[in-house]
């Protein structure tokens, strides 16, 4: 499906992580040298199939890499070809910290209304043979797990190493499970929903809500407010814009239908 061009305007708090993609010139040309690479490689690799010389047989690998970059390359030229007039974000903002030094940026993907960070603190009374090296009270041993939801592909998740880091450390001191969350409270506007609709096939399971957070509350949810998210395709090393909104309330949703009505 193809996407419907459009401009979308950046906040100004993104700025500094705007990507500058460099077009390919001549790109059909490059998209059409690809296909033949891939082509060439493919018919190579069937006859190796067929080969009985040990020598040949052993390249198999070598050419199914091979034949693996240049379709990989291939998406890459496509997307630009199809979202080249977009704007890009770097990965820089997820490094990004408020004065708390909690992230100034949440994520969520389409399956999941929140963003939370977590560790859990596991209490375990200790084993009696080693009870008596204490006095007769009661000793625990205590452990702590890591967790960010929803799930994040790995090169999103080491940005925020730090997070655990800190959350690690008020839990050891607490001794009690900490966590910071954030929800996405409202309706998405329909022509929004049409530009992700349009966006599946290029970036499957990989579009997300991106928005800035004010303020993160230890073990309390707290609503995006104020915000403008954005909407961005991961690709696996950066975010392509698809679109902006405003969050809407539901009551503010039916005035809006019935103000249109009127009007």
């Amino acid at each position: 499906m193809e996407i419907t061009r459009k401009e979308v305007k950046i906040p100004d708090f993104f700025k500094p992580a705007l990507k500058t993609v460099s077009c390919v010139a001549s790109l059909e040309g490059v998209l059409a040298e690809t296909n033949q690479v891939i082509e060439i490689l493919k018919k190579e690799k069937e006859e190796l199939a067929k080969s009985n010389i040990r020598v040949e047989t052993n390249l198999q690998p070598e050419l199914t890499e091979k034949i693996t970059e240049a379709e990989s390359r291939r998406k890459g030229l496509m997307r630009i070809q199809q979202l080249g007039h977009l704007p890009v974000l770097s990965l820089d903002f997820l490094s990004w910290r408020n004065d708390e030094g909690w992230p100034a940026v949440a994520i969520l993907n389409l399956d999941c209304a929140y963003m939370q960070f977590g560790v859990y603190c596991y209490k375990q009374e200790i084993k009696e043979r080693l009870k008596k090296l204490f006095s007769n009270e009661k000793h625990f041993d205590y452990t702590y797990s890591y967790r960010i939801e929803p799930s994040y592909p790995d090169i999103i998740k080491k940005h925020f190493h730090d997070i655990e880091i800190k959350l690690r450390e008020l839990a050891a001191e607490e001794k009690q499970n900490v966590s910071i969350k954030t929800s996405c409270q409202g309706l998405v506007p329909s022509h929004v929903r049409e530009t992700i609709a349009q966006s599946f096939e290029l970036f499957p399971g990989s579009i997300y809500l991106i928005a800035q957070v004010e303020k993160w509350k230890l073990s309390y949810t707290e609503p995006l407010s104020g915000t403008c998210p954005l909407v961005g395709g991961f690709d696996g090393e950066k975010f392509w814009i698809l679109d902006r909104f405003d969050l809407t309330t539901v009551e503010q949703f039916i005035q809006n239908h019935f103000t249109a009505k009127r009007g």
